[in-house]
């Protein structure tokens, strides 16, 4: 059974960042001392105007050392977006193959819908500023399909869940 092992939780929900095409939305956070897999995610998400014929991507990725996303997508799920609602909704997103996460390690949900316009978009909810809830927690955007990421000060409302991945240096004892 899954657990929750990070979450920035908020009843804020003011408009920090829209999702389309190029415009990519990454949520930065940092594994505590629990290593785990990671199952799935909740992001809280509103849609605006017509999403029909798009599809929306939900993935983790690796960070470079300014806290921006890199490399290939760890896991990920694709979905279909069209029926989101118009208000703000929490919504989960569950990998069919789970990402290991190390611990005191930082991640990115990465967040991008194939297509759209400024009329027809996912916009996330986020709050004004950082929790305190996730180590090195922040927000990136990127305006070109993730090739370059801004860091924002604002943050969105994420949870990630997983199951704790066993410590392979652990030695067994046998008793014979």
């Amino acid at each position: 059974m899954p657990s929750l092992f990070e979450n920035h939780d908020s009843s804020t929900e003011i408009d920090i960042g829209e999702i389309y095409g190029a415009l990519w939305e990454s949520e930065i956070f940092t594994i505590g001392g629990t290593a785990h897999s990671a199952t799935s995610v909740k992001v809280k998400f509103k849609r605006v105007g017509s999403l029909a014929g798009k599809t929306l991507t939900v993935s983790i990725r690796a960070v470079d050392g300014s806290f921006h996303p890199t490399g290939a997508d760890l896991c990920s799920v694709a979905v279909d977006p069209s029926g989101y609602s118009t208000s703000y909704t929490l919504i989960e997103y569950t990998f069919s193959s789970p990402a290991n996460l190390s611990a005191n390690t930082a991640y990115a949900i990465v967040v991008k819908l194939d297509s759209g316009d400024a009329s027809n978009n996912l916009t996330t909810a986020g709050t004004g500023s950082p929790g305190s809830e996730v180590a090195n927690e922040k927000r990136t955007d990127s305006a070109d399909s993730g090739a370059t990421w801004t860091t924002r000060a604002s943050t969105y409302e994420f949870f990630v869940y997983g199951v704790a991945v066993e410590n392979p240096f652990i030695s067994k004892i046998i008793i014979m």
